[in-house]
């Protein structure tokens, strides 16, 4: 297909008004204008080319596999001498099929999706087979198959259909495929509202996903050379989204590695920092704290100690990446020349990205080139720098400085992973925080044990009741069964003791009295957790 584009696009550079487009063994060639028959001739020439080709190789063309369609929202088409293959003149389509997606003359995607929602259904009833009330699949194997399986299928392609999706026929098509979903998922009754289950099971309603998905293929399309942001049509989807560029590029492959890379053990740090030997040592870092991203490169020998910061959206790789190649730029700005030049960082994601032969990072693709003429002057070795592992005489001193501020336990960890490192630190931390007089005589509260519920032995023995929301502008009344965990949930146009009252009966009415209930003690819910509530119900 590529020496057929190469070919094909030689012969019309001149002419234009056509595009052709191929993957594997299909073929699509687009042809616009004004003028019905115009683009009918135009596509019969092109038609000729491309047959001309494949008889030069052998190969053919099958007009019984080819979809003729004209796009266009008139209602009136005059009478058009069609294109044709060989002998076989082709017949006007109302749709065409390509690459899964079906495209019908007048874009409106009503074809595309109801193919959708038919292969989802397919598959979601094919997983439900295997589901019953009381056995089959748990509720969170079966969460995984509709958003890793049944959901990617029902928005296949949708980067193209998702203006649609702003349509309320195209979004109950697709609710009633996720609402079957959420009922497999969670067991509840079938007059279960929608907007509940998406509470209880975090799911976004459908026409979200779909516009999320479509903004996420967009960006990465974005920093393709193919992408066309018309800010129309698809391509709107990033229109009211302020992101800048992006750090992600095209996948490619790159074998051109002058450096070497290695990831040793804790044994080789065991001893402490290597000895220099005549050669260069530096230490890199990239950290976020507290939303703020930043990096630092150390060398004792230069006297060499930088700090920076990034964007506050990188992420901790970006900034890893990042400190290798300030490190690698400062080297080739002072003109810094050794025979071999170790560069050492602690994390061994951005090493391997380094190593490996693809890339699709813009940070790891500078960094790659920083390094590799960096590497034509010096020998460049990358390693892992693990924490030092401390000898048991000095562990109570290490102690002693990591608590020197008289800093939590959470605290206290953060900072010996940056540094340090024996077997039970966690354990040894925890003592340590513990046993601080001066900690436990200011701590704002004092430690308080908590302690379970029971066991429930049997359904209905105790429920708890609470109010979430508000979600979709209203409040819900969540009342659950400590035995079956099965989940009663009733929208509250109220939160007043009378409403509530009249909700927690209707779901009395239905199960019985429960022989403990179980409340927050709002105020709403006192009557009902009060000795008088239950003999009135009975």
């Amino acid at each position: 297909m590529e020496e057929l584009l190469q070919w094909y696009g030689i012969r019309i550079r001149r002419g234009g008004g056509s595009k052709v487009i191929a993957y594997a063994d299909d073929l699509a060639v687009v042809v616009s204008g004004k003028f019905p028959q115009t683009l009918c001739d135009i596509m019969q020439d092109r038609l000729r080319l491309i047959e001309r080709w494949t008889k030069e190789k052998g190969l053919g063309v099958n007009p019984e596999k080819t979809d003729l369609v004209l796009f266009t929202r008139k209602y009136k088409i005059p009478s058009l001498q069609l294109p044709a293959i060989g002998n076989k003149i082709l017949k006007l389509g109302e749709s065409a099929k390509y690459l899964g997606v079906v495209l019908d003359k007048k874009l409106n995607w009503a074809q595309n999706i109801q193919e959708c929602v038919k292969k989802a259904t397919v598959a979601l009833y094919s997983c439900k087979g295997a589901i019953g009330r009381s056995w089959g699949l748990s509720p969170s194997i079966m969460y995984w198959l509709y958003t890793v399986v049944v959901r990617p299928i029902l928005l296949y392609g949708v980067l193209v259909w998702w203006p649609s999706l702003n349509r309320k026929s195209t979004t109950e098509a697709l609710q009633k495929v996720q609402r079957i979903a959420m009922l497999c998922i969670c067991g509840a009754l079938r007059t279960t509202p929608s907007e509940a289950m998406c509470v209880l099971l975090d799911i976004l309603p459908i026409e979200i996903v779909g516009k999320q998905s479509a903004g996420c293929a967009a960006l990465r399309l974005r920093e393709l050379p193919g992408w066309r942001d018309t800010q129309e049509g698809h391509t709107a989807i990033l229109k009211d989204v302020n992101i800048p560029d992006t750090d992600y590029c095209a996948p490619r492959l790159n074998f051109t590695k002058r450096y070497r890379i290695s990831i040793p053990d804790r044994k080789f740090w065991s001893g402490g920092a290597p000895d220099d030997n005549g050669s260069l040592h530096l230490y890199t870092d990239g950290s976020k704290l507290d939303g703020k991203v930043g990096g630092g490169v150390f060398s004792a020998r230069l006297g060499l100690e930088i700090c920076f910061r990034l964007p506050n959206h990188c992420s901790v790789f970006q900034a890893e990446v990042a400190a290798i190649q300030e490190a690698v730029e400062h080297l080739r700005t002072r003109e810094v020349i050794y025979n071999d030049i170790f560069i050492y960082s602690d994390s061994q994601a951005a090493l391997k990205a380094l190593d490996s032969v693809t890339c699709s990072s813009k940070t790891v693709a500078d960094c790659r080139r920083s390094l590799n003429e960096m590497a034509e002057q010096s020998a460049l070795h990358l390693g892992q720098a693990n924490q030092v592992v401390i000898p048991i005489a000095l562990r109570k001193r290490i102690l002693q400085l990591l608590h020197d501020g008289h800093w939590g336990v959470v605290k206290m960890k953060q900072l010996a992973r940056s540094y340090c490192w024996w077997p039970g630190i966690d354990k040894n931390i925890e003592n340590v925080a513990k046993e601080c007089e001066s900690c436990k005589t200011n701590s704002s509260s004092p430690p308080c044990e908590c302690s379970n519920w029971p066991v429930a032995m049997r359904s209905w023995e105790r429920v708890h009741i609470d109010f979430a929301g508000p979600i979709f502008n209203c409040m819900w009344l969540v009342c659950v069964d400590a035995y079956s965990q099965y989940p009663y949930v009733t929208q509250m146009k109220t939160t007043t003791t009378a409403d509530t009252i009249i909700a927690i009966s209707a779901i009395f009415a239905i199960e019985g009295l429960p022989e403990t209930i179980v409340s927050d003690n709002g105020r709403s819910k006192r009557p009902i957790c009060s000795n008088n509530f239950v003999p009135a119900m009975a």
